[in-house]
C-alpha cells in the first residue's frame, strides 16, 4: 500500500509534547461486555493498529473512545477516553453530536492533524477504511466523507429525500450528507469542537457544516457496511427525526442556500467497492396501499402544505393501477420543498406535519422500486442522479415559496 504522508512535512512538530497525527475517535459506547467479546475486540483492535502502523510509518496514532465502553482492550496503543452519556438516544444521530464534539476537543487539544470519526458500531473500524478517510486529509482536504457500498433497494431514505435535498439547497454533490463515519482536520476539527456554536444541534450534518465553513472536502469510497437496528423503531419516527433535522438546518441557513445556484461534483478517492449482490425485488403493493390511506385520510392535512397544482397530481397518482404507478421527480421534489416550508411556518404541529409526509415518501419508494426492478445497481445510481438533478430544477421553486409563502396559499 503506498503511503501518502504529507504530515511528515512538520517533521520538527514531532517534539511537541502529547501531539498526535491522527486521532481515532469512535462516536459512542461501544458496548463490550463479556470475557469472550472483550477478547474478540481487543484481537480486532489490535490487528487495526498493526495495520494502520505499517500504511502509516512514522505517525503517531491515537484512539478515543467513551470511559466505561471496553476502551482498556486498547492497553496496547495511546488510548484516551473522554466522558459521554448518550441518554436513551435509539437513533445513532441523535447520540453522536456529543461525541463529535469531545473527539473533535482531544483532537485540537493533542494537535492532532486529522481526526477520523467512527460509528460506535464499529463497522468503518479497520485499517483500510480509516487509511480511506485519513488520505484526503493527508492532502491538505479538512472533510473527508464516505461513499458506501449499497443495493439499489438500501439507503432509500438518503436517496429520496436527504441527498437530493441537502445537495440542491447546498450545492456539493455529497452522496451521504449525514455519514456515520467521515474525517475532518485544519478548521473543521476547531469548528466541531467549538462551545456555543450551531453544532450544539440535535443532529450535526458534516457535509452542511463543511459548506458553511467553506471545507475543502472530498469523497471517499469505503467497503464500511453498517447494520441498521431498527427494532421498535417505525419508519416515520426516523423519517420525522432526519428530515425534521434537515429542514431546521434550510431555516437556520436559509441566508446561504439561497444564493447558491447548482451543485459542485467534488474530488472522490479510491475505487467503488463491487456490487453488491441484488436484492429481491420490492413489492410495491403495501407501499401503494399505504398511499391510498393517506389520501383517503390526510386530504385535509396535505391541503394545508400542498398547492392545488399538487394536489391535482396526487389525485391522479391515486387513481393509476399499480403496474403504471409512478410519482414523476418533479413533483415529489416540490412535494419535499412545500413540507420543508410548512415546517418553517408551523403550518400544523411539526409532529402532525412530518408524520404527514411518510405516505407520500411511500409513494415515492414504491415508484423508484419498479423503476429500478429491471435494472442493475449501476442504472438505479444513475437513476438517483436524475432525481437529484429534479431538486435542483426545482429549486427556484423552492426559493420562490420561501421568500413570497403567502403567493402560493390556496
Amino acid at each position: 500500500m503506498a503511503t501518502v504522508n504529507s504530515f511528515e512535512t512538520a517533521s520538527g512538530r514531532a517534539a511537541a509534547a502529547g501531539a498526535v497525527d491522527l486521532l481515532i475517535g469512535i462516536s459512542g459506547m461501544i458496548g463490550v461486555s463479556g470475557a469472550a467479546r472483550d477478547e474478540e475486540f481487543r484481537a480486532r483492535s489490535a490487528k487495526c493498529l498493526q495495520s494502520l502502523a505499517l500504511g502509516l510509518p512514522g505517525l503517531r496514532i491515537a484512539v478515543a473512545c467513551p470511559a466505561a465502553s471496553g476502551a482498556e482492550s486498547f492497553a496496547d496503543s495511546e488510548f484516551l477516553t473522554y466522558e459521554f452519556s448518550d441518554g436513551a438516544a435509539a437513533l445513532p444521530w441523535l447520540a453522536a453530536p456529543a461525541a463529535y464534539r469531545s473527539i473533535a476537543k482531544l483532537a485540537e487539544s493533542r494537535q492532532a492533524r486529522a481526526c477520523v470519526m467512527l460509528s460506535a458500531d464499529l463497522g468503518a473500524f479497520d485499517a483500510r477504511s480509516i487509511l480511506d478517510l485519513a488520505r484526503p486529509l493527508m492532502e491538505a482536504r479538512t472533510l473527508s466523507l464516505p461513499i458506501y457500498p449499497t443495493g439499489k433497494y438500501e439507503g432509500l431514505l438518503n436517496c429520496g429525500v436527504l441527498y437530493p435535498f441537502a445537495r440542491a439547497l447546498f450545492g456539493k454533490q455529497v452522496r451521504y450528507p449525514l455519514p456515520l463515519d467521515f474525517g475532518i482536520g485544519g478548521g473543521m476539527i476547531a469548528r466541531l469542537a467549538a462551545e456555543g456554536s450551531r453544532q450544539q444541534a440535535a443532529v450535526v450534518w458534516p457535509s452542511i457544516e463543511g459548506s458553511l465553513g467553506d471545507a475543502s472536502m472530498a469523497q471517499v469510497y469505503v467497503g464500511a457496511r453498517h447494520v441498521a437496528h431498527s427494532e421498535g423503531i417505525d419508519l416515520s419516527t426516523v423519517l420525522g427525526s432526519l428530515a425534521g433535522s434537515l429542514f431546521e438546518e434550510a431555516e437556520k441557513t436559509a441566508a446561504v442556500w439561497q444564493r447558491v445556484r447548482a451543485s459542485q461534483a467534488l474530488p472522490v478517492f479510491g475505487t467503488p467497492e463491487a456490487t453488491i449482490g441484488e436484492s429481491e425485488a420490492v413489492d410495491v403493493r403495501p407501499l401503494i396501499e399505504s398511499f391510498h390511506l393517506g389520501w383517503r385520510n390526510l386530504q385535509e392535512v396535505w391541503g394545508l402544505v400542498l398547492p392545488p397544482v399538487t394536489l391535482l397530481e396526487l389525485k391522479r397518482l391515486s387513481r393509476l393501477p399499480a403496474e403504471q404507478f409512478r410519482l414523476p421527480d418533479g413533483v415529489w421534489a416540490r412535494v419535499v420543498y412545500d413540507f420543508a416550508l410548512a415546517h418553517r411556518l408551523r403550518t400544523i404541529s411539526r409532529n402532525h406535519l412530518l408524520g404527514a409526509l411518510t405516505p407520500l415518501y411511500l409513494a415515492w419508494v414504491a415508484s423508484y422500486a419498479a423503476e429500478v426492478r429491471d435494472v442493475d445497481a449501476a442504472a438505479a445510481e444513475l437513476r438517483i442522479e436524475r432525481l437529484a438533478s429534479a431538486f435542483e430544477e426545482a429549486k427556484p421553486y423552492f426559493v420562490s415559496r420561501w421568500r413570497w409563502p403567502d403567493r402560493f396559499n390556496p
